[in-house]
């Protein structure tokens, strides 16, 4: 059956749309001609149409029925050619067949019942499910959203999207990988940076100068002149080489430079044989290597400074501060010791080595180096450690949501079982239906005709005094319409008989089918405004056809789930909807819980659906007074008029007044008397059923009767104001 449909975009139904749902068996829509009641018809029947590409009707376990739709198109397309097509439905040639068919399907409408059941069931277990799956699909978004900021890339294309978001994180949910969040972060601001670019290498130091002066001996040398002459003696015994040396500069002539005493004439020539080409060579080795010192440790000294312009992820200045200081203080102390060698070359001293601390930071820049190299290969594969990158942190995701995800399949395991058994019994039990369905077609095919379709039509048209025409078979599998002569009737039909003798014709229908082998279908029935054009004798035998369907085994014998009727009949509506009679009939006959109601009204040219959990369309006492008004101007309502009196007289003296109607006869005389209480037993006895009052020939004549009477029994009762009021009220 269908469970909701959805009016959108299509004739007068616009934006957002109109819903009807719930719906249940039968379903009531009452609307003003014109106002969208047809276009509902028209979308259950032809709901794949263009014009409904719009519109929505959804079915109960996604699977739709056969749809008979009674419509002003139904009643063209039947009286269309001078043969209808003949209604196939079981006939009672063999009671032992139709026997078992009914048995047969009482057995498979219960299994239907229980697959129905199964169906809620499964609806309220999936459910379940959904609600299982929304809160962890929650505890996900909770993870995007702790994440989100640092871990950005890893979300892209995922952040509208709960679901594919969900499905992402339980793909990555049982990995053997462990990740560190901080380290992810790291390679996350390195590998999805905007200004992302190579390191440049740091520089190597070059210490091969420096080796060699360290390991030089002429710092270690004592510098003095030629000991083989005779005043070399004395200068290496005073130890006073340097401080001649340095006064040798400032000898002039035969004066000694120290005393200023004339002196020997070959001291001159000692003191300069003395300090000879070896001392020389010494002093200028002295100078080069002091000089080349003085050189390379400024270089290094700036290259160590220079460092600080490298400082980055791999390598730190602050590592190797500490030992460029020491490296400058070191190299300041040579320097000085150095020069003191300089002005006094004879002075033995040691120069302080500085390739330990260079060792040093050769070894961090080194390292350093080496995993720049690794970073810059990376950014040359950037695309490929961003892939890589991503897979590490949905892995950390997966992790963070492991616990949670194991809860989460905890308390879904038991649904998960259950819907897999309730499905397996469904499987089950469509099999059986299915088995069923074949036993009770293949017994149909021995009983099925289209004659008893054809009674049927007939019984009813002779029971309600339609006696001038009928409807007979026209070969195998037609009918046709003739007049009691023989002679085609079709043609000249009036629009009432046209539209009366085709919802007998559907009434036949839909308990059968146009095809042999289609009989039994599960089907749904929509009535479009069936009493349009009819009149009031017509219109109750109608309404009271449609309540006659009313019934649980009826509607299972005709394997009818659901029924729609829309009507703009206030009459009609009130008759087809009395359901009150039948309250205490729940078991066998569909009540109030079964029925929905709805008003479709129009305003500023759209159409609004609204739903009434009870019937807003009363059955109520104006309208009764209405009825009685109404028989002046068409005396054809002499059909219901009486069953009218009735309810009025009912609800004002019995109900409101407590008084008893079979008292009233008693307040007149004569002829009068006999009127009364041949309208009071026609109250009591006949009123309430449809069928039976049909037996019961009201003249124009009776009916002047009863309504003179009517008048006069509130002139009697002294209620006359209350007459003259609702009939005033009603004109």
């Amino acid at each position: 059956m269908l469970k909701n449909i959805t009016l959108k975009k299509t004739a007068c139904y616009g934006e957002p749309g109109q819903a009807l749902s719930p719906l249940k068996t039968v379903n009531v829509i009452y609307g003003e001609n014109g106002c969208g009641k047809s276009t509902i018809a028209r979308l259950i029947k032809e709901s794949s149409k263009a014009e409904f590409s719009q519109c929505n009707i959804e079915w109960d376990l996604n699977t739709p029925l056969k749809t008979y739709v009674y419509d002003k198109d139904f009643i063209e397309e039947t009286l269309r050619e001078t043969t209808i097509k003949g209604v196939f439905t079981l006939g009672k040639e063999s009671s032992d067949a139709t026997a078992i068919i009914d048995e047969k399907k009482l057995i498979k409408h219960q299994i239907e019942l229980k697959l129905k059941s199964l169906s809620e069931q499964i609806e309220e277990k999936e459910l379940s499910k959904s609600t299982e799956y929304a809160l962890f699909e929650e505890k996900c978004w909770d993870i995007k959203k702790r994440y989100e900021d640092i871990f950005s890339p890893a979300f892209k294309g995922l952040n509208r999207s709960k679901s594919q978001l969900t499905a992402k994180c339980i793909e990555s949910i049982n990995n053997d990988h462990m990740h560190v969040y901080n380290d992810l972060q790291k390679k996350v601001n390195i590998f999805f940076a905007s200004n992302i670019q190579k390191i440049k290498p740091l520089p190597v130091i070059d210490t091969s100068d420096l080796v060699d002066i360290e390991k030089s001996d002429i710092f270690k040398a004592k510098i003095v002149g030629k000991e083989d002459i005779p005043i070399a003696g004395i200068i290496n015994k005073l130890e006073s080489s340097d401080w001649i040396r340095r006064g040798l500069g400032y000898f002039i002539e035969d004066v000694c430079p120290f005393c200023q005493q004339k002196v020997h004439f070959n001291l001159r020539e000692q003191l300069n044989s003395y300090f000879d080409e070896f001392y020389s060579q010494q002093i200028d080795d002295l100078e080069r290597k002091s000089k080349c010192y003085f050189n390379t440790t400024t270089s290094i000294v700036s290259y160590l400074e220079n460092l600080a312009s490298y400082d980055s992820e791999y390598f730190k200045f602050g590592t190797v501060k500490p030992l460029i200081v020491a490296i400058v203080s070191i190299i300041d102390k040579n320097k000085a010791v150095i020069d003191g060698k300089k002005k006094e070359p004879s002075t033995l001293v040691t120069i302080d080595s500085i390739l330990l601390q260079l060792s040093e930071i050769d070894g961090i820049i080194n390292t350093a180096n080496t995993k720049n190299a690794d970073y810059n290969s990376t950014i040359d594969n950037l695309a490929k450690e961003q892939t890589l990158l991503i897979k590490h942190i949905w892995e950390f995701i997966g992790n963070e949501l492991h616990d949670i995800y194991i809860e989460y399949q905890t308390r879904l395991r038991p649904v998960t079982l259950a819907l897999d058994g309730m499905r397996k019994k469904v499987a089950q039990f469509t099999s059986d239906v299915s088995n069923l369905a074949n036993d009770i077609l293949g017994l149909e095919k021995t009983v099925i005709s289209t004659t008893p379709s054809k009674d049927g039509i007939n019984s009813i048209l002779n029971f309600y005094g339609f006696n001038n025409f009928t409807i007979e078979e026209s070969g195998i599998g037609y009918y046709k319409i003739q007049r009691p002569d023989g002679s085609p009737a079709g043609k000249t039909l009036s629009e009432g008989e046209r539209t009366f003798i085709t919802f007998l014709y559907f009434y036949q229908l839909i308990q059968g089918s146009i095809s042999r082998n289609d009989i039994e279908s599960p089907r749904i029935i929509v009535f479009d405004d069936p009493v349009s054009s009819l009149d009031s004798k017509i219109l109750f035998i109608v309404s009271t056809l449609i309540r006659s369907l009313f019934s649980k085994k009826e509607l299972m014998r005709l394997n009818i789930k659901q029924v729609f009727i829309l009507t703009h009949n206030v009459y009609f509506h009130r008759e087809v909807t009395f359901t009150s009679s039948l309250k205490y009939l729940g078991d066998t006959h569909l009540t109030e819980k079964d029925f929905t109601y709805w008003i479709v009204r129009k305003k500023s040219g759209c159409s609004f659906l609204t739903y009434y959990q009870n019937n807003p369309i009363k059955t109520n006492y104006q309208l009764l007074w209405q009825e009685v008004k109404n028989y002046e101007t068409n005396p054809a309502t002499s059909i219901t008029i009486c069953n009218v009196l009735r309810r009025i007289l009912e609800n004002y003296f019995r109900i409101l007044g407590g008084i008893d109607l079979n008292d009233l006869s008693e307040k007149f005389d004569g002829a009068e008397k006999l009127v009364v209480r041949s309208l009071t037993s026609w109250i009591n006895d006949g009123s309430h059923f449809a069928f039976d009052s049909m037996d019961i020939s009201s003249g124009d004549i009776l009916v002047e009767d009863y309504l003179h009477i009517f008048k006069k029994i509130f002139d009697v009762t002294e209620h006359s104001k209350h007459y003259e009021m609702m009939m005033r009220m009603c004109s």
